[in-house]
């Protein structure tokens, strides 16, 4: 590919950022996204698609028995257990004591039928810890509390549940119907099968019930 070519596409892109709109005619217009659409395609890059921003400011706290599993992306799982816990990492048995953590854990933890599955790049316990990029299996329930941090998920669905909204206002409400979370980032905590998400979000939104906006 012509070197002008990445070149113009930079110095337009940086344009564009300063809040510079050119004026092109169609024709250039068309011919420019063909241009953008190709070079995304051979460089991988995506000049224009911005993070996406967990920054709501809605503070709460919902409770539930409601809650079947929940996808991870990325998030620590802390795990207090009452005794000798059984885990499977990269299809070894091992036995665990005093309670573990899982860090930057990607997988599925199911909560009525209980099970952690997923990858992680550490596990830590009192006594050791085991380094790099591992598969994890969980399926015992014998703990006291399981909580997972750091977790930042775009739209999250709960079948009911008692919330409590902090801020911006102080509102208690019991929904039986599905409550839907919007960019929630937070912790989740699953004691005696109640599962407790302490955040923020931008939106909530139920069949009766809506606070905030996306």
């Amino acid at each position: 590919m012509d070197w002008k070519i990445p070149a113009t596409i930079i110095i337009l892109a940086l344009v564009v950022s300063a809040g510079i709109i050119p004026f092109f005619s169609p024709e250039f217009s068309n011919i420019l996204e063909k241009i953008l659409d190709s070079f995304k395609k051979l460089s991988g890059l995506k000049l224009f698609e911005k993070e996406e921003i967990f920054n709501g400011s809605i503070e709460f706290s919902l409770s539930t028995r409601e809650f079947d599993n929940l996808k991870i992306a990325s998030g620590n799982i802390k795990v207090d257990t009452d005794g000798n816990y059984t885990v499977k990492i990269d299809g070894k048995k091992l036995i665990l004591k005093e309670g573990f953590e899982i860090h930057n854990f990607t997988g599925l933890v199911e909560f009525k039928n209980f099970l952690i599955s997923g990858e992680c790049s550490k596990i830590l316990t009192k006594n050791f810890e085991i380094e790099g990029k591992s598969k994890i299996v969980a399926l015992e329930k014998n703990f006291k509390t399981l909580t997972i941090e750091n977790l930042k998920i775009g739209e999250l669905d709960v079948d009911g549940g008692n919330i409590t909204i902090k801020s911006p206002q102080k509102i208690s409400a019991e929904l039986s119907e599905k409550i839907r979370l919007y960019k929630f980032k937070g912790s989740l905590t699953f004691e005696k099968d109640i599962i407790t998400l302490r955040g923020n979000c931008t939106k909530i939104e139920s069949r009766g019930f809506n606070f905030g906006g996306k």
